[in-house]
């Protein structure tokens, strides 16, 4: 009974439930009013400009349609970069259709202006490779927003070029300094392909191709037309890293690296390491290499020599007269003699009976030994032509001062400073000069000197000349045309356009 009377109470709710529900659906409401609907097209030359409507951003660009717009007046604008803002008022009426096009190209007040100079006036002006008629300066007006390259040209200045960016109603400045090339012109990473604008090394071989030593980025050759690449990836170079450039008598081209030593034998590598000979390192500081192909390589950890018919030999401070293993630099003269350079303990000669003189800066006991007038003892760099001996020094802990000092037939000759910088990277000995007389290129920290005579001497920095940087390490000679190229550390390669 209990059961029957639950099961009546579940029924009555549920019909319950079910009349109100039939309630709400029956509903006799008036239904609300329907939108007034409109519709409107809006395009734009340029496209793809963000529609604002009243205000708000729409989300949708140039070319749109808005549809189930209200009756009302609307304020749309659109918004472009680079051109000005441009806004109108729209009225919508029910059923209404409207189509609105913006031409931003016919609207003069849309146009910008380019500001085109140079250092030096009257460059002729390309605008996207189009040359101008008028030359610099210059004002493009009327120009249709958007991005344009600038390039100038005039004789006597490298040809160089610029980005503006125009903007409606404004003026964009496209000044260049142009880089004369009257006497110097430029070679670095933005001015041509050169991979590394801190050079180490230069040299020119007897096909007047310039040998390129960098600090980063490996071995560069160039024959004044193709650049050539050599780095550890895409040749037996054991190194990217290049501290020197020896042409041998036979062209060949060797090249030391902190990595080892390699040599390139019209187009045939050897690569030199302390895995295939006997260096002590892989660090090399310089090469030498004698008429009978004898080839001396110099470490910070002794003296590599190796002999046709004999192999190497090994000089150390320890088996032999060599007055300390940090060896800097290497020379031989016409006589066969080696002058070998150290780091802090002076210069050492080695003649072809293997009798070894060492020359210091102060007296030490020894037959071996002898004062010379040396500024310190730190050799930096050792030149020689025929049987004179030119050496270059650094400043050591005691003396504070380097310089530069010759050696010829058995006397020291010291008047060459001073020197813009007491740190010497190079010594370069010109032999084709229109004079005939041997002409002297030092490369220091902070200015490079040529001179015959030292009273006439010549230097070069960034106070008279285009150079951006004034640290030298090197100079060598064009056999074609007798100009200079000059390596620097920063800024590159530049040649120097006079004949000496």
């Amino acid at each position: 009974m209990k059961k029957n009377n639950l099961i009546k109470i579940l029924l009555l709710v549920i019909l319950t439930f079910a009349f109100q529900s039939c309630d709400k659906q029956l509903s006799v409401s008036p239904p609300m009013s329907p939108v007034p609907v409109g519709f409107i097209h809006i395009d734009s030359r340029p496209s793809g400009a963000l529609i604002y409507e009243d205000g708000r951003n729409s989300g949708m660009r140039t070319p749109a349609s808005l549809n189930w717009l209200e009756e009302k007046t609307y304020l749309f604008t659109l918004k472009k970069e680079l051109y000005r803002d441009t806004s109108f008022t729209v009225t919508i009426t029910e059923g209404d259709s409207e189509y609105i096009f913006v031409d931003y190209y016919k609207n003069p007040w849309m146009r910008g202006t380019i500001y085109c100079n140079t250092n030096t006036t009257g460059a002729s002006i390309y605008l996207n490779d189009s040359l101008l008629q008028e030359k610099t300066p210059l004002k493009i007006k009327g120009l249709i927003p958007g991005t344009y390259r600038v390039k100038y040209s005039k004789a006597g200045f490298r040809t160089d070029s610029t980005t503006a960016i125009v903007h409606s109603g404004k003026v964009a400045d496209a000044v260049v300094s142009l880089t004369d090339t009257t006497y110097w012109v430029d070679f670095n990473t933005r001015t041509s392909q050169i991979p590394d604008n801190s050079i180490t090394a230069i040299k020119v071989d007897d096909n007047n191709v310039k040998w390129i030593g960098t600090l980063e980025k490996g071995l560069v050759a160039y024959d004044d037309k193709n650049w050539t690449f050599y780095n550890s990836s895409n040749s037996p170079l054991p190194g990217n890293t290049v501290t020197t450039i020896y042409i041998d008598k036979t062209n060949r081209v060797w090249v030391g690296t902190l990595s080892g030593a390699a040599v390139l034998d019209h187009g045939s590598w050897e690569v030199f390491t302390t895995e295939n000979c006997p260096l002590p390192t892989n660090i090399i500081n310089d090469i030498d290499v004698q008429d009978d192909g004898t080839y001396w390589l110099a470490t910070r950890m002794g003296l590599l020599k190796h002999s046709n018919g004999f192999g190497w030999y090994f000089y150390d401070s320890l088996k032999s007269g060599l007055p300390h293993r940090w060896v800097t630099s290497i020379a031989h003269d016409d006589l066969g003699n080696m002058w070998i350079g150290s780091n802090g303990f002076g210069l050492a000669k080695l003649t072809p009976d293997g009798e070894w003189k060492v020359y210091l800066n102060y007296m030490k006991l020894g037959t071996k030994y002898e004062k010379a007038p040396f500024p310190s003892n730190i050799v930096s760099r050792i030149e020689t032509y025929k049987n004179e001996v030119w050496i270059g020094f650094n400043p050591d802990p005691t003396t504070r001062i380097g310089g530069l000092v010759r050696y010829r037939q058995g006397r020291w000759y010291t008047h060459y400073n001073p020197l813009p910088s007491h740190i010497i990277f190079s010594i370069d000995l010109q032999t084709n000069t229109q004079n005939g007389m041997l002409r002297k290129w030092i490369s220091t920290y902070q200015g490079l000197v040529t001179f015959v005579d030292f009273s006439d001497r010549i230097e070069y920095r960034r106070v008279n000349t285009p150079l951006n940087v004034e640290n030298f390490h090197g100079v060598a000679f064009d056999k074609k045309t007798g100009y200079v190229w000059v390596a620097t550390y920063g800024g590159g390669l530049y040649k120097l356009k006079k004949k000496f």
